[in-house]
Parts: structure tokens; sequence; C-alpha cells
């Protein structure tokens, strides 16, 4: 991926930046009946911070605002998954934060499922729009 146009960090993607510029150069080309964006970009999972909250509501509303706004033959779909197992919780160095993470993840969903809900949206005929999906370990609330 070349780097962002007025960013000198080249790289750096999050739920602000990354949503907008990735639809960009997904959509730059004219879509085709065939076409489907799927982009996943929300979560599921317990959301207690403030800015993180926020960042994955804009991302839903960004992803939401590009399937309306896209050609018809675009097909937009938000993956919003609960707790995943992932790598983040290994890189945590304070004790009780990483027990914290231990206890939080202990009923994950495993990148498969992800992967299969993704499989999902793209699979599906041409004429049929998945907007959403929303998956989450029985155990979450």
């Amino acid at each position: 991926m070349r780097g962002i146009p007025g960013r000198d960090d080249g790289y750096r993607l999050d739920a602000l930046d990354g949503v907008p510029h990735t639809a960009h150069a997904t959509l730059h080309e004219p879509a085709t009946a065939s076409d489907v964006v799927a982009l996943c970009v929300s979560t599921d999972a317990d959301v207690t911070g403030a800015v993180y909250s926020g960042t994955k509501y804009a991302a839903w509303a960004i992803t939401e605002g590009l399937r309306q706004e896209s050609d018809r033959a675009t097909r937009v779909t938000t993956i919003s998954p609960g707790v995943v197992t992932s790598e983040l919780a290994d890189s945590i160095t304070e004790d009780r934060a990483a027990k914290a993470m231990r206890t939080y993840r202990a009923h994950a969903i495993e990148p498969d499922v992800i992967a299969g809900a993704v499989s999902y949206a793209l699979t599906q005929p041409a004429d049929l729009d998945v907007n959403e999906i929303v998956l989450r370990p029985a155990r979450q609330r």
C-alpha cells in the first residue's frame, strides 16, 4: 500500500484515516456488477474507551454513508466482530492489564470466523447486498 497523501508517516491507518482512504483507493476504478467492497472496520466488542468507541462508531457511519452514496453496482458490507483472539494481548507488559485482557479474551472468537463472514459477504449474488454482519461470542452480551 502506498503512503497516505498529506501524511509523512506513510503507512499509518486508523479508523478515521483508514476507512476513507481505503474506500477511495478501492473505488477509484469504476465498479462492475460483480464488485464488492467489504470494509471490516467496526466492532461489537465491549467498548468502554471514549475515543476507541468514537472511532469505531465513526468507521461504521462512514461505511454506511459510503454504502448509500456508492454506485448501485458496488456492495458495501460492515463486519462488526465482538471479542476476537489476536496477538494484541501478548504485547501487554503491565501485569494487571495483561490479566484483565486474558480474562476479557477468555471467550473470544477465532479469526477464521471473521474470515468466514467476509467470505459469505463476498460470495453472495451480485443483486444481494449484505449491509452488516455482527458476530460475537455467545457469552458476550
